[in-house]
């Protein structure tokens, strides 16, 4: 058996059962169970006939799932799991799938588990093609998957009844070849913006202003005491104003694509935002403007004006209820 894997700061072994207590409690956790198959609270009973059965089984039998206990080396502590089947129609394919603890996210370990994952799947397994299927919802796995250099393949709108409602999922995959020139890299990639922090006097007030813009939610991640927005795939982290990065405008301004101009902008002036630049009419028959939010910090709006008059739609007064 080829296990453990090893990674520069993780072990990937299979389970035991000593890692009960710790198993139960990150899927117990309500966000960690949002875009998984079980609901929180995770039963123990439950947890222990799970482990058994994977004592009991076969890593790499095709059409079967199998877990792998993901560990730190620094500290002995099981801090997650990553998952593949072989797939059954073709034993060149498999799918992966990974959950981390609440308590250990935004520190690339989840980047690092999968990665580790791939390299056994293409160099131990010999495997042509690797895939794995994201909640549409959940902006932050499709960055791991990303990361480690997957593409996204598919788009699948409502496509499956979970949970008490119609989810959409993305679908990326990698191929053996692709994996290998990665490794062969001759230097690291900018991928994506993965993080739009902003510096305000009073975080929680921001965050709760931008998920009202946004029509989202506020997270708040106890292990860093932060408090994040997730839209339009981006995440957005509130820090402190201080000295070296004070609120306010500051050269650079992140724009929002927008379905309609007007709304969008409409909807930024209702929730208290004040018009700083703009509107423009560009020659690709976008409209774009800057606007600056409670905390003076810039936001731009680009998107299409389907016909408005110009004395119509931002240039309104603002109404309050649109903001809510």
């Amino acid at each position: 058996m080829p296990f453990p894997l090893q990674t520069p700061r993780l072990i990937l072994r299979p389970f035991t059962q000593s890692d009960l207590a710790a198993f139960v409690a990150y899927r117990s956790d309500p966000q960690t169970a949002r875009y998984q198959s079980w609901e929180a609270p995770y039963p123990e009973e439950k947890a222990r006939a799970f482990i058994q059965t994977l004592l009991a089984s076969q890593p790499g039998t095709p059409g079967e799932w199998y877990q792998l206990a993901v560990v730190r080396k620094d500290s002995g502590e099981m801090i997650g799991d990553c998952a593949f089947h072989i797939l059954a129609e073709d034993s060149s394919q498999a799918e992966i799938g990974y959950t981390l603890s609440p308590r250990q996210r935004r520190r690339g370990f989840a980047t690092e588990a999968v990665s580790g994952l791939l390299r056994y799947l293409f160099e131990e397994c010999r495997l042509h093609r690797v895939r794995a299927v994201c909640d549409a919802e959940n902006p932050a796995s499709a960055r791991v998957l990303e990361r480690i250099g997957m593409r996204r393949e598919a788009f699948f709108k409502e496509n499956i009844w979970f949970k008490g409602a119609w989810g959409s999922e993305w679908v990326y995959a990698i191929l053996e070849s692709e994996w290998k020139r990665l490794q062969t890299a001759p230097a690291p990639r900018f991928l994506y913006p993965a993080e739009w922090m902003l510096f305000v006097p009073d975080r929680l007030a921001a965050a709760e202003w931008y998920a009202r813009l946004l029509s989202t939610t506020v997270q708040y991640l106890p292990e860093s005491n932060h408090y994040i927005v997730e839209a339009g795939g981006i995440q957005i982290a509130f820090h402190l104003a201080d000295e070296k990065m004070p609120s306010g405008k500051a050269g650079q301004t992140l724009y929002w694509q927008v379905s309609q101009f007007d709304a969008a902008l409409g909807r930024a002036l209702a929730c208290g935002a004040v018009l700083y630049r703009g509107p423009l009419e560009r020659t690709d028959n976008l409209s774009m403007a800057q606007v600056s939010d409670p905390f003076g910090n810039l936001i731009g709006i680009i998107g299409p004006r389907p016909g408005l008059p110009a004395d119509m739609g931002y240039l309104a007064a603002p109404n309050q209820d649109e903001c809510e």
